[in-house]
């Protein structure tokens, strides 16, 4: 299901690339699919601004060398250049990336029309999502699914449009971490009525928290209740809890060196391996790799 009339444009000033850059290319309804494998200078990089968004994936790099991205806002990301990342761009968004050390580079890009996605994402693709840069960053599911699509595209007899549609849609999802609708049975949870739901589970937040207890703070049924709580904040209770604990195992990994089984513990997890199963689904990799890309 080609998409003819979306033709992704973007400025770029390039410095340090082979010209002859081996590219293919797939394109469906709103989206285009770049696969580049480029040869780089000793010192190579370029400036580039697109009118649409973009995803772009940096699948390999040959050599010791580094990918490091200058973001409009005055800050610097760096990541080793072998190492798969991947970055969101908003659209009008100017960055410039520099390459140092690596002979050759294989990266995806893939570029979409946003208006094509919310028709796919209705009531769920808001605008913060999309003008919120994500730029280096390590998702072992993202990395999965670049695989499969760059075998796609680098095959003379790829599949069906339908396999690498699928999977460049589920890349998207997964990058911009969009959830499915909220229950339209259920209204959200009154502004008063969330704040007591959850001040009571933060003051809980390494507990089994039940959520008919939840719902007999705000006089609800469990079923009313939890449509309420996920229509007013997207997740579901327990998953509000999750993310909540992890994001405080996140603040003692970064604080002072500790063991994992120690923050799995201050976190209420049951044990070291209950808590790397969670921190991986919410995350989309492991603590200790989530630790080492952000140099500790």
């Amino acid at each position: 299901m080609a998409a003819l009339t979306f033709r992704p444009r973007m400025r770029t000033r390039l410095s340090g690339f082979s010209p002859g850059a081996d590219l293919r290319v797939r394109a469906y309804d709103g989206i285009v699919t770049d696969l580049w494998t480029v040869g780089c200078a000793a010192s190579a990089g370029g400036e580039y601004v697109a009118r649409d968004p973009r995803i772009v994936v940096i699948l390999e790099g040959a050599g010791h060398g580094d990918i490091a991205v200058d973001l409009p806002t005055g800050g610097r990301k760096s990541r080793p250049g072998n190492a798969v990342t991947v970055s969101y761009i908003p659209a009008d968004y100017p960055i410039r990336a520099e390459i140092t050390g690596l002979a050759r580079l294989r990266h995806l890009d893939i570029h979409f029309d946003p208006t094509a996605l919310a028709r796919r994402c209705p009531n769920v693709l808001d605008r913060t999502r999309l003008e919120t840069p994500r730029v280096l960053v390590t998702n072992e599911r993202v990395a999965s699914l670049a695989g499969l699509i760059a075998a796609d595209c680098a095959s003379d007899a790829p599949r069906h449009a339908l396999f690498g549609e699928s999977l460049t849609l589920a890349l998207i999802t997964e990058t911009l971490e969009i959830d499915a609708p909220a229950d339209k049975g259920g209204a959200p949870l009154r502004p008063a009525a969330l704040r007591r739901v959850i001040a009571h589970l933060e003051a809980h937040a390494t507990e089994t928290v039940r959520v008919r207890d939840l719902a007999d703070l705000v006089g609800l049924s469990e079923s009313h209740f939890c449509r309420n709580f996920k229509a007013a904040t997207g997740l579901t209770p327990h998953r509000w809890q999750m993310r909540a604990r992890i994001e405080k195992a996140q603040a003692l990994l970064t604080e002072r060196p500790c063991l994992l089984t120690d923050v799995a513990a201050a976190t209420g997890f049951a044990d070291h391996s209950h808590f790397s199963r969670v921190f991986r689904k919410m995350t989309g990799t492991s603590p200790s790799a989530w630790l080492a890309s952000r140099g500790g």
